[in-house]
């Protein structure tokens, strides 16, 4: 018998051996299937180079007329909260200085002074409090102003720097700010000074509405100088960046 020649025995051997890789390596295809498939596939996606066109982000800041009207009317609906909110403002102020008028003193743990109703002798309710920069006037709990109120320039609040709401003594809501030059904003406000929409106006009679951030005008806006141009468009940082030009007049019929 030959080298090559193999018994009944061998060849068995030899076909079920044959049997047992070809059930393995269905085993090993499976298996790169399912998570060794999926990690191939991961490998190759990091190392897969960037697309030769990428496309377009989408735009999402527009610029037309129709967003500046948009911002005029919110700025209005602002400015209407902020004449109701100051009008409450007002008559709690009336209320804050009968409260004076017999008041409990009382020192707060930051060194200012209470004086109004005593409710615990925690420093609440109507009141004003001195101490702090310009007077603050209005309903008080633990020492801190909340709802409408004011602040001023004087102790008797004759004259008010803003009327409207408070929350934990700082002005937050909506309201009326004056400001040093003469000038009047109407509108929300966040941390004492314009954020969101509102309505500027000055003495010499120009006057802006639109979105407001931090105190200065941001988002779309229109200006109307007493003297001069409308200015709209997208205003960043009191700056007029992106201009809306005016529609042309409507044709004579």
């Amino acid at each position: 018998m030959s080298s090559k020649t193999r018994s009944p025995m061998q060849q068995r051997r030899q076909d079920e051996q044959l049997a047992v890789g070809i059930i393995f390596g269905m085993l090993g295809a499976v298996a790169m299937s399912g998570a060794g498939l999926m990690a191939f596939m991961e490998i190759t996606r990091v190392v897969k180079p960037p697309p030769t066109e990428v496309a377009a982000l989408p735009e999402f800041v527009t610029n037309s007329a129709a967003d500046v009207e948009t911002a005029r009317a919110d700025a209005l609906e602002a400015a209407t909260r902020g004449d109701a909110s100051a009008a409450a403002a007002e008559a709690v102020l009336s209320q804050a200085r009968a409260a004076r008028a017999n008041p409990t003193q009382m020192p707060l743990p930051d060194g200012a002074i209470f004086e109004g109703q005593s409710v615990g002798g925690q420093g609440e309710g109507m009141g004003f409090v001195t101490g702090r920069g310009l007077v603050q006037a209005g309903y008080f709990m633990a020492g801190q102003l909340n709802g409408d109120g004011a602040l001023c320039e004087r102790p008797d609040c004759a004259v008010t720097v803003y009327v409207g709401g408070f929350r934990d003594g700082v002005a937050t809501g909506a309201g009326k700010l004056r400001f040093p030059d003469g000038s009047v904003y109407r509108g929300d406000v966040r941390a004492g000074v314009p954020y969101g929409f509102g309505i500027w106006s000055n003495a010499a009679g120009d006057v802006y509405e639109g979105g407001f951030e931090a105190g200065k005008r941001s988002g779309h806006g229109h200006l109307k100088p007493a003297n001069g141009p409308v200015q709209a468009g997208f205003w960043k940082d009191d700056q007029l960046i992106d201009i809306v030009e005016p529609a042309p007049p409507a044709p004579a019929q």
